[in-house]
């Protein structure tokens, strides 16, 4: 082959030969290359290596190190063979390039296109595109649309990207006029069907984890799918092709309608209903946020109501009267509202007069039974003791009878399904129900337990009120009603020279099951104390210590009025956003770790987020998008579980005031709701919603509807090695502080 010479010229100098030898001449003209369509052909006419967008032109047969070696010596390979078309190579290598170089081959198609035919092929080409994201995710051209979120449709668990999270050189392709595809301004009903043969096919092939992945996105994509089916004739035909093939889950695993039975669960009272394990129901949260919604998907899914093959025959023995009880469960109710957070309630003695309301109303009876039938079998007779229906709680028997069963009614129906702290107290309080002083000290004991700040009416605190006077070593003097507690526990120390705890079954004796507190004055009485019990309530007996630091901070607040000093109002206190407490965060608190989570959401959405100051209103963080300048301040509220149905968030006065002073469209800031809702898994989900004042009427708002609305969620799992967080609000060094008071996060908080 070719040789080199080596010479000197002012340094040692080596150089390869310019021309081809004979023999590299020659075999460029013979046709001796072997073709994989096995015939001899000269090397211009072959290529070295099979090209897609080529795909008709023959390949060369030969060893790599050979055809290197031949290059080296001057033979060319497919030089006679013309390159592929723009179009061509966008229809075989287009799904398969980067971002800069899709936008660059489709502004090279566009331009060349001429023909009706090319603008054909051009079509189909961009029809099956596939995408390559800024957050290197492929996403069929399919599946983008221009927006999701706000008071648009969502992305179905980012099965669904939004025009932003692409390169903008394609953007600028795309919405060329001559590019032959127009993308819908949110997610359509087509989409959701896809979405939806997806999920049937993998649970057929794969489903494992499969339920907990799509829990929370199902419901929805089912309704965009059938709100788009009423005006769409080309799609409810798809559907019904599609839904042959359709799967859905029992709680257990998935089944396929078509291939067993499978019923949907149309019975409310299905709690009371005897185990039958070969009747099996489908999951209602994957069908739908509402029971309208479900039902409707079960009858689009074809699967037969649970109602269908069961009767259930309720039977009532006579009223009876309990006007003495009703006052109590009035209190009941308005505890487990004030512990459910769910709107302010009227105490009595309040200023605006307006009496205290009742959710439910009781009744009484002599007998609550249920007779079941089922399709083919003979009727089963089923006791019941407390049913909650049609706003009613009906309870049969003694208070020692129904007591558990309408602790759990009422747990059940505000949501409170996971709070096991809470049933043997309210159980407590429904059997002693029948009690004055026996239903007082259990009342007492709630209070204290779960809700605290919340002041008990006189007619329901125990025993005679206790009439305090200092002495001259500063004891209290008082308590001279036998069954006052404070007396007869400041008599148990005096006699024994302990405390003796209060004890009892829950309450059901009537006595107050409280923990013990240290008789050595170490205890201040206050919600902080290391033997306080469980944090953030005022468990603990109320003890001759605990006395004393009533009257301190009594005497304290006295003297402070005196002085014209004004307390601050914590109705609108506003530093306290993620109010979620008492969650396993992982050694945070509460707050901080929901603060942290919406920040980190803010960081991975291009943001730069800052946390304010802790006594600004209106707002925990504000976050900055480097590209437009645009600002948000963001309210970040925590949930510990899963924000829907009846699961509420509340907005402070201040937080209120703040969104609708910034409703103004043309504001150069926007105001969100961040709710940050904690998984089962230990990460958390994000469900940001543009200022409510824009679509809300009211402040209570409900999971349901209302995660519908959230923009772009995404699920955030916190790193292991980064538990530990910076406080938020510290104080800044010299030329550190942010403007308004708020200070700057790093990266590394």
């Amino acid at each position: 082959g070719r040789r080199r010479v080596e010479y000197f010229f002012y340094s040692e100098q080596s150089r390869r030969g310019d021309l081809p030898s004979a023999w590299a001449v020659k075999l460029s003209r013979l046709a001796w290359v072997p073709c994989s369509d096995g015939q001899l052909r000269p090397p211009q006419d072959v290529l070295r290596e099979a090209d897609p967008a080529r795909e008709d032109a023959p390949v060369a047969v030969l060893s790599g190190d050979l055809l290197s070696v031949l290059e080296q010596e001057g033979l060319r390979f497919g030089a006679a063979i013309p390159d592929s078309t723009a179009l061509q190579r966008l229809l075989v290598v287009g799904s398969d390039l980067p971002a800069e170089e899709l936008a660059a081959l489709l502004r090279e198609v566009r331009e060349q296109v001429e023909t009706d035919e090319d603008k054909l092929r051009f079509e189909r080409a961009v029809s099956e595109l596939v995408v390559l994201s800024e957050d290197n995710e492929r996403i069929p051209l399919a599946r983008i649309v221009r927006r999701v979120g706000g008071r648009l449709r969502g992305a179905l668990g980012r099965w669904i990207a939004p025009l932003n999270r692409f390169d903008e050189r394609l953007r600028e392709e795309w919405e060329h006029p001559a590019f032959p595809h127009q993308f819908p301004e949110t997610t359509t009903g087509e989409q959701a069907l896809t979405y939806l043969r997806n999920v049937w096919a993998r649970a057929r092939s794969s489903p494992d984890g499969l339920a907990n992945e799509v829990r929370n996105v199902l419901a929805t994509a089912y309704t965009y799918c059938l709100e788009d089916m009423s005006g769409d004739v080309l799609l409810a035909e798809r559907w019904n092709d599609a839904v042959r093939s359709a799967a859905v889950f029992d709680g257990r695993e998935w089944i396929l309608p078509s291939e067993a039975d499978i019923y949907f669960d149309d019975i409310e009272d299905r709690r009371f209903f005897p185990g039958h394990d070969e009747l099996r129901t489908v999951t209602g949260g994957h069908l739908g946020n509402s029971s309208d919604q479900r039902l409707r998907t079960a009858e689009k899914l074809g699967l037969e109501r649970l109602s269908a093959i069961v009767e259930m025959n309720w039977g009532e023995g006579t009223e009876q009267v309990v006007d003495d009880w009703t006052p109590r469960f009035e209190l009941i109710c308005r505890l487990l509202r004030h512990v459910k957070g769910s709107g302010r309630m009227e105490e009595e003695g309040d200023e605006a007069g307006i009496e205290p309301t009742m959710e439910w109303n009781l009744r009484r009876i002599g007998r609550l039974d249920l007779e079941v039938s089922v399709e083919g079998r003979p009727p089963v007779n089923v006791p019941v003791n407390a049913r909650l229906h049609g706003g009613d709680l009906t309870v049969a028997g003694r208070p020692i009878q129904f007591g558990a069963d309408a602790a759990k009614e009422l747990l059940r129906a505000l949501s409170f399904g996971q709070r096991a702290d809470l049933s043997a107290d309210l159980t407590a309080m429904l059997t002693a129900i029948d009690a004055a002083d026996d239903f007082a000290l259990a009342a007492e004991k709630f209070k204290r337990s779960f809700a605290p700040d919340f002041e008990l009416p006189t007619t329901f605190q125990h025993g005679s009120s206790v009439k305090e006077a200092t002495g001259p070593d500063g004891d209290i003097a008082s308590a001279t009603d036998a069954d006052d507690p404070i007396a007869r526990m400041q008599k148990d120390t005096d006699e024994s020279g302990r405390q003796e705890k209060l004890s009892g079954d829950s309450g059901l004796d009537g006595s107050d099951q409280s923990d013990d507190v240290p008789s050595d004055g170490t205890y201040d009485g206050t919600p902080d104390s290391p033997e306080h019990g469980q944090s953030g309530s005022m468990g603990g007996s109320f003890t001759r210590d605990r006395a004393l630091a009533l009257q301190k901070r009594k005497t304290e607040e006295l003297k402070n009025a005196l002085k014209g000093e004004i307390a601050p109002d914590t109705d609108g206190d506003d530093s306290s956003g993620a109010e979620e407490r008492g969650q396993d965060t992982g050694g945070l608190l509460g707050d901080e770790v929901y603060r942290r989570v919406a920040a980190q959401y803010e960081r991975e959405s291009g943001r730069d987020p800052e946390y304010g100051d802790p006594h600004q209103q209106g707002w925990d963080l504000r976050s900055v998008d480097p590209e437009t300048a645009a600002v948000r301040l963001i309210e970040v509220k925590g949930r510990g579980r899963s924000w829907d149905g009846d699961e509420v968030v509340e907005l402070s006065r201040a937080q209120v005031h703040k969104a609708f002073e910034m409703s103004d469209e043309q504001a150069a800031d926007s105001w969100y709701l961040y709710v940050v809702e904690r998984t089962e898994d230990g990460s958390y989900e994000v469900l940001p919603i543009e200022n409510p004042v824009h679509i809300a009427g009211k402040w209570i708002l409900c999971g349901g509807p209302w995660r519908m609305v959230a923009a772009e969620r995404r699920r955030i799992t916190l790193d292991p090695s980064k538990q530990r967080l910076e406080p938020e609000h510290r104080k800044n060094p010299v030329g550190t502080a942010g403007p308004s008071g708020w200070n700057s996060l790093d990266g590394n908080r």
